[in-house]
């Protein structure tokens, strides 16, 4: 738009002007019909600057444009990054919480044999199998974790 305003230009123009007028007696009237046109030519000399502005402002919003499309696509990287490595930490999570439950299923079946056995107290089989419990509950947990987390990691893919 800037370099447009550089160039000379042309301009043409035609009109027709109608007059009506009342003469010194009543009734008459005079009708006249003037034709007219016009050619115009107009060479730019001096603007004090306004192109040479307006290159620069043109300029300054592209770089702007460019580092705000850069800082965009840095932060789509970085969140990329994050997200797989949360998922990454939630499937550790997901492995020791199984490795947790199978561990308490084993403390829980070994307080039973015992409590049976009448080697081990009522109070020893509930802490097993409360432990028990909350492994479970912590594998279910880490494993909505880990799923929110992959959702999430496709999401931004």
């Amino acid at each position: 738009m800037a370099e447009a305003t550089s160039a000379p230009t042309v301009a043409l123009s035609a009109g027709l002007v109608r007059n009506r007028q009342l003469g010194a007696e009543f009734g008459q009237s005079f009708r006249t019909t003037s034709p007219s046109g016009g050619l115009q030519f107009a060479i730019p000399l001096f603007d004090g600057g306004a192109r040479a502005y307006q290159r620069h402002a043109a300029a300054a919003q592209v770089e702007v444009g460019e580092q705000t499309l850069a800082q965009a696509n840095r932060q789509v990287e970085l969140d990329v990054w994050r997200s797989y490595h949360e998922m990454l930490k939630e499937a550790e999570k997901q492995r020791h919480g199984k490795a947790l439950v199978t561990s308490a299923t084993q403390a829980d079946r070994a307080a039973e044999l015992r409590y049976r056995a009448g080697a081990g107290t009522l109070l020893d089989l509930l802490n097993a199998r409360n432990a028990l419990a909350i492994a479970r509950k912590q594998l279910v947990q880490s494993a909505a974790a880990w799923r929110a987390a992959r959702l999430k990691l496709v999401f931004l893919t």
